[in-house]
């Protein structure tokens, strides 16, 4: 049964994204951009469905009925959007990452979500893929042993933007919290959706128990994308883009040396296909969406990505006091740091 109506907030790349898989849930579209020219682009993904377009949300009259809602422009206004969908009768959001760029408006978010029962679901969609069924089945059948750490490395894809996507993608893999994290990370004034936004290069570590990592380098001075090196006892995994491969140490060699610090590189493939999307062409993001437009209240991520975007303000934090952080984070509420607006979209 579809919905009557939905509003997307935000109508980027990203926003276009969301249109079209909602497009087959929704009949009636209540889209907000500053952006007049993309209602053209609305009319082509839409055809003949139903649309109103606004440059404001305040442009949204209190009689529509909406009970959904996408919230996918700049983070910064994320909670202020949130707020003010609330008050027009939304309940179920999905709202792009970060959730929001301060831990004063994270904290008040849940809250929000706790009180009025609101059902949000954050686009971590990674966390929805068939990665995890895929890896755990390699790494039982070909005895790859435990996961020991993550390592990203890559160009200007920036840590602030990009870099909580690979945290929240290992909080699940290793199945934990991380303890602690440290930082080390340097700006450059290329956002391209505008330059006073945060564009983050560097080094950002976190640590799991039992000397598990998470390592992300992004250099902004190179245009390579993103590669995950996903290490385990007696194996790597390798994603780029959507492709997955999946390698292991020759096993002879392992009963000819018996030393752990006698190492090997992993010659023998165990899998290779795709990483994120299901065999049926979905993805995470297919699965999020199905989620939020079915009449039943289902279960969302918010808690997840509420303690992986605390998590992520804290390595924030480490950078700039040029120290470790233990973790879970502790600020009080009279700190800088609680009530700083970070610039992160």
């Amino acid at each position: 049964m579809q919905k009557k109506s939905v509003c997307l907030v935000g109508l980027g790349s990203i926003g276009l994204t969301h249109l079209k898989q909602l497009s087959g849930y929704f009949h009636d579209f209540i889209i907000i951009d500053k952006k007049i020219e993309v209602s053209k682009k609305i009319e082509q993904v839409l055809g003949k469905q139903k649309f109103f377009f606004a440059n404001d949300i305040n442009e949204i009259s209190p009689v529509k009925s909406i009970s959904h809602a996408v919230i996918s422009n700049w983070g910064p206004s994320h909670y202020e959007t949130l707020c003010t969908l609330i008050n027009l009768g939304v309940n179920r959001f999905i709202v792009e990452k970060p959730i929001t760029d301060s831990i004063a408006e994270l904290v008040k978010i849940k809250k929000l979500k706790n009180q009025l029962s609101l059902q949000i679901f954050i686009n971590f969609q990674w966390s929805y893929s068939s990665l995890f069924k895929t890896l755990e089945a390699t790494r039982n059948k070909f005895k790859l042993g435990e996961m020991v750490s993550i390592n990203v490395t890559g160009g200007a894809k920036c840590i602030a933007t990009n870099g909580i996507h690979y945290l929240d993608l290992s909080n699940k893999l290793f199945n934990e919290k991380p303890i602690k994290t440290f930082s080390d990370l340097y700006n450059s004034h290329i956002n391209p959706r505008q330059s006073d936004f945060l564009f983050l290069g560097g080094s950002a570590t976190w640590v799991y128990s039992k000397n598990k990592y998470l390592n992300i380098n992004f250099s902004n001075g190179s245009r390579i994308s993103p590669r995950i090196e996903i290490i385990f006892e007696l194996g790597m995994a390798v994603i780029e883009g959507d492709e997955l491969s999946v390698v292991y140490i020759n096993k002879t060699s392992l009963e000819n040396y018996k030393s752990p610090t006698k190492t090997f590189y992993p010659s023998k493939t165990a899998f290779s296909g795709r990483a994120f999307t299901y065999s049926d062409g979905t993805d995470g993001l297919n699965k999020i969406h199905a989620k939020f437009s079915s009449n039943q209240i289902l279960k969302d991520n918010f808690n997840e990505s509420y303690n992986s975007t605390l998590d992520f303000f804290a390595t924030l934090i480490s950078s700039h006091k040029g120290a470790s952080i233990e973790l879970p984070l502790r600020l009080p509420k009279f700190s800088r740091f609680y009530f700083k607006k970070w610039n992160i979209s």
